[in-house]
């Protein structure tokens, strides 16, 4: 009896070194079966020619995005054409056990055609690179939320010029298509969820007043005297939450959080450069100053069924958490949180993500963000890289992509503070497709690899070649072996490890196979397939 346990176990053994033990023929047979092109399709909400997951309305394909001006650029297409992304979940990323939100950022402000905010080298809309999208179209928000979706995250932060905007009309769509494609079933309870990030260049605009007392829609001018600018901005502040509260903070779609001893709360964020923005207001000191905007807008917003007043405003959905960027949000003069950004340099290879004791990169927002993590919401943040050298404001910032190192690497930051003890309640993607910024994980990140397949005798042998010395494994997630016998229908062969670089092929049915491999990255990475081989089984 123990000779023929020992002899089972030596076979099975011996079988998982040819691979067959896997997944053998039979079962192989059982499985659904797909096609070559459905395996290498585009599978993302770019425009792509033909795509079916593409918005209905695209002008033409992406063609991607190539960086022509820096010295020696490590990653010259820091935004890829379209193609086949993997879906597996961002969560596998982070540390085990994380229940963190992972959401990701939207732009919402990009058009077609190209009009006289393009450059001689670069066709751009109202100073946005071309997408060949509307954002402001209802069959981009559903093409954008079902990528989304399927790619596990939980919600998106959209950048938010207030209300009458285009950028707020393309809000609406999205809040619209979360309850159309059937993301929120239950009040409050959505499997897609959103919050509106402020930013704060809208202030400079003209934008739909609501009417309320005490507030503007009008543009506050950067040249105006102090004091009449700290009461433009913080009427025009003021407005805009009105408009939120009324609009935005009222759907069951709209992110809430509770902090310690708390209701939950809808979030915002803000993206406002007091430092540059209006240079002629000092960030902090009395009035007039940026510290004491923040404070009239503090205690405004501490009541807006109250302070709003007027329908459709006036409705009780709890004063909003006010969150501000980086690390020195935590101490705002009006902080409920802060929320990391990218903060790039003039330095491909200066990735911000460590050390700690350097502002401005990842680690010193997670080290600074611990004392407050009790009794503020932290907003952490992955991002692939960064190059704005084809944007209408660039100034040739680039933070290298390292073929997905630095994907991972921002992603692996957040194990370093938080943990299934201690989680972090947010994670923020920057971005799903900032194209100006180069940010974009919306089109797929390169992991620098392709694939190459070949039959030797009877096996089947593949390797993964590099075109860079940054590839690393680390962004494949596995190997699928596909097999067809009549050319057309395939069916998953195998699932193996990303070491794995040979099948065994003994057992297949007699005739001719034909067979490809494909490397399934992981999350957010640029699915891979082999060229198809022949076989014949005899």
């Amino acid at each position: 009896m123990r000779i023929t346990r020992i002899s089972a176990a030596i076979a099975a053994f011996t079988m998982s070194l040819v691979g067959l033990a896997l997944t053998g023929p039979a079962s192989a047979e059982q499985r659904p079966t797909t096609t070559y092109a459905e395996q290498t399709r585009n599978n993302t909400s770019t425009c792509v020619e033909g795509s079916d997951t593409s918005p209905e309305n695209c002008a033409g394909s992406y063609p991607g995005q190539v960086d022509t001006v820096t010295p020696d650029v490590e990653t010259p297409m820091f935004n890829a054409p379209g193609g086949n992304v993997s879906h597996e979940s961002t969560r596998r990323l982070l540390y085990p056990g994380s229940t963190t939100k992972i959401f990701v950022h939207v732009m919402l402000g990009f058009c077609t055609p190209a009009d006289g905010s393009s450059s001689p080298t670069v066709p751009r809309c109202n100073s946005n690179v071309l997408t060949n999208y509307s954002s402001n179209d209802i069959t981009t928000a559903r093409a954008q939320l079902h990528d989304i979706a399927r790619r596990g995250l939980d919600g998106v932060v959209m950048d938010w010029y207030a209300g009458g905007s285009p950028v707020d009309q393309a809000s609406l769509k999205v809040q619209t298509a979360i309850h159309e494609l059937g993301y929120c079933a239950k009040p409050r309870n959505c499997r897609i969820s959103y919050l509106l990030n402020y930013d704060g260049s809208t202030l400079k605009w003209p934008v739909r007043p609501t009417g309320i007392p005490g507030t503007t829609g009008e543009a506050c001018p950067p040249n105006e005297d102090a004091t009449a600018l700290e009461g433009c901005i913080v009427a025009r502040i003021k407005n805009d939450l009105c408009y939120m509260n009324g609009y935005h903070f009222v759907d069951d779609a709209y992110q809430r959080y509770a902090l310690e001893g708390d209701g939950p709360r809808p979030i915002v964020t803000f993206f406002v450069d007091e430092g540059h923005m209006f240079s002629n207001l000092p960030p902090t000191g009395p009035a007039p100053s940026w510290s004491d905007i923040w404070r009239q807008v503090r205690g405004w917003s501490s009541n807006l069924a109250e302070s709003c007043g007027i329908a459709p405003y006036d409705d009780d959905n709890g004063a909003p958490l006010l969150i501000f960027q980086n690390a020195p949000g935590f101490t705002h003069v009006a902080s409920d949180g802060a929320f990391n950004w990218v903060n790039p340099t003039q330095n491909q290879n200066d990735l911000r993500i460590s050390p700690e004791t350097v502002g401005g990169t990842v680690d010193h927002f997670y080290a600074t963000s611990l004392p407050y993590s009790e009794d503020k919401l932290v907003f952490g943040i992955a991002y692939k890289g960064f190059n704005d050298t084809q944007s209408a404001w660039g100034e040739r910032r680039v933070i290298d992509q390292r073929c997905g190192q630095t994907w991972l690497a921002s992603l692996a930051s957040v194990g370093k503070y938080y943990s299934r003890q201690n989680q972090l309640p947010f994670l923020q993607v920057a971005t799903w497709n900032d194209h100006n910024e180069g940010t974009s994980i919306e089109t797929g990140i390169s992991n620098c690899y392709t694939v190459d397949a070949r039959v030797d005798g009877r096996t089947l042998r593949w390797d993964l070649r590099a075109s860079s010395p940054y590839a690393t494994k680390a962004t494949i997630a596995r190997l699928q072996v596909f097999d067809s016998t009549d050319g057309t229908n395939y069916r998953l062969l195998a699932p193996l490890p990303r070491s794995r670089s040979f099948l065994q092929l003994d057992g297949l049915k007699p005739g001719t196979h034909r067979l490809f491999v494909k490397m399934v990255g992981e999350s957010g990475f640029l699915n891979q397939a082999s060229p198809i081989v022949s076989y014949v089984s005899r």
